[in-house]
């Protein structure tokens, strides 16, 4: 029966402190541009009037400014200012949206933990076959996006020794439950081949943690030592943490 091997390393609160900003390396936005994806200020109508479409255009607009603004001179570096004029908004209408440059940076980061929960749910729930194959496609997901926007990783990794501030406690607390919210939904096929008999009884969220604490461990490693997304190279390696996950490095 294969094994999972465990990654003693790596424990819970570790990756929940210090990984858990790394989700937000990747936009995870489907819709082919350059801008930050945004949940829907109006939640699920679509019959959204006017001036409520204006607002979603307009935060958009200035979340997409801060991005680029923190990605090239650093979060420290920006101020509200300098966004209000990449925006060519007046600095009141920041204000009408975000109450500080803290709260538009982990505005940021609430979103693309949302994309990363897509993009687990829907490696888990559209791809075939068991936990091996459904993981393999999250780890494959998670390269595709860092690619395409690893201008995020920059501006995480930049504005990262705000997350920790006691003052945000708050907005760690539910960033922390987003990021709990996909390990739920990594767990469920685990689970699932656990009670099958293929993978051997074990606490599947606990493994789920590991999978995913490993693999952005990599991302970021690799993305930060090389400046550049190498996809053949991330995919190889992701490939090979799967593996070695999966199968464990011992000789049978």
């Amino acid at each position: 029966m294969t094994r999972p091997p465990v990654f003693p390393i790596l424990t819970k609160r570790s990756l929940h402190d210090g990984l858990v900003t790394f989700l937000a390396c990747d936009v995870l936005a489907r819709n082919g541009g350059s801008g930050v994806a945004l949940r829907s200020d109006t939640g699920t109508n679509t019959k959204t009037s006017r001036k409520e479409r204006e607002r979603l255009v307009r935060k958009r607009d200035i979340m997409r400014a801060a991005r680029e603004l923190f990605a090239t001179k650093g979060f420290h570096d920006t101020s509200l200012d300098d966004i209000a004029r990449e925006a060519e908004f007046g600095k009141g209408t920041i204000y009408n949206y975000f109450s500080s440059k803290e709260d538009l940076f982990f505005a940021i980061i609430e979103d693309v933990l949302e994309g990363v929960h897509a993009v687990a749910e829907s490696a888990v729930r559209n791809t075939e076959g068991h936990a091996r194959e459904k993981l393999a496609a999250y780890a494959s997901g998670l390269v595709s996006y860092c690619r395409e926007h690893c201008d995020l990783l920059r501006v995480i990794s930049r504005g990262v020794p705000h997350i920790h501030s006691k003052e945000h406690a708050a907005r760690v607390s539910e960033m922390r439950r987003m990021n709990n919210r996909t390990l739920k939904t990594l767990a469920r096929p685990i689970a699932q081949d656990m009670r099958d008999g293929r993978l051997r009884a074990v606490e599947a969220e606990q493994v789920a943690l590991l999978f995913d604490g490993a693999l952005h461990f990599f991302l970021m490693r690799r993305v930060n030592e090389e400046g550049t997304v190498d996809s053949r190279r991330l995919n190889e390696g992701v490939s090979l943490l799967t593996t070695l996950f999966f199968d464990g490095l011992e000789r049978k």
